[in-house]
């Protein structure tokens, strides 16, 4: 497979600023202090990090950079689709979650026009690609990385979300780990299938998601 990285970064605003300081997108999940095995995950928000963490049973959280002896440790990463995680962080944030800037969101035209989703999804991106990444979950996958001081060249085990059923096992199983996956979240399938629908069907919305993420192509894609 290959990856194209994208270098593109738009201007964070003060209520990106303010989210990510309180969120710290420059921690990390890892195995306690002493335990074997000596696994950091990389973890980015919407890329399956809870179940993963869970699975993995990597119950520490710790800035990168303070990970005592991190050196020793190997690391693992989930990349995502950027064009199937954008459809999931819209639906992030339309649950107006208790630690996210919920007051924010309610009052942003988006939202207001949430009842027609395809209105709601296009105002959405327009919000965030003028660099409003004011949740979270919204950041592209390229910031939690440099946030870190990472990059992939720097991760020991890179798996892409699309194949994590099938990957984890192999990767846990070099690491002696036994891992359990949860069954896959449907959420509302059928708007996230009109939502993806319509982003493959539309060539502007997909050049500015791929744009402002991680992936600047389907890398996921070129198997051989």
């Amino acid at each position: 497979m290959t990856l194209i990285i994208s270098e593109t970064m738009p201007k964070l605003n003060r209520y990106s600023e303010h989210h990510i300081k309180n969120k710290l997108l420059d921690y990390c999940f890892h195995s306690p202090k002493g335990n074997l095995p000596k696994l950091i995950f990389v973890n980015i928000p919407k890329n399956a990090s809870s179940s993963v963490r869970f699975a993995l049973g990597l119950t520490e959280y710790t800035r990168y950079q303070d990970i005592p002896g991190r050196e020793s440790y190997s690391s693992l990463c989930i990349i995502r689709n950027p064009l199937t995680r954008i459809v999931s962080s819209y639906n992030e944030v339309l649950k107006l979650r208790d630690d996210g800037p919920a007051k924010y969101t309610k009052s942003m035209d988006w939202y207001k026009n949430r009842r027609n989703p395809i209105k709601s999804f296009r105002l959405f991106l327009e919000e965030i690609s003028n660099g409003n990444f004011y949740d979270i979950h919204t950041f592209p996958q390229k910031k939690a990385l440099e946030d870190k001081q990472l990059d992939l060249d720097g991760i020991d085990d890179v798996i892409l979300f699309e194949e994590l059923s099938k990957k984890l096992p192999i990767i846990s199983e070099r690491y002696g780990v036994k891992p359990s996956l949860p069954k896959k979240m449907q959420g509302n399938k059928l708007k996230k299938t009109l939502l993806t629908t319509h982003i493959r069907n539309n060539q502007d919305i997909k050049e500015k998601i791929l744009e402002r993420d991680l992936l600047r192509r389907l890398c996921l894609i070129s198997k051989s």
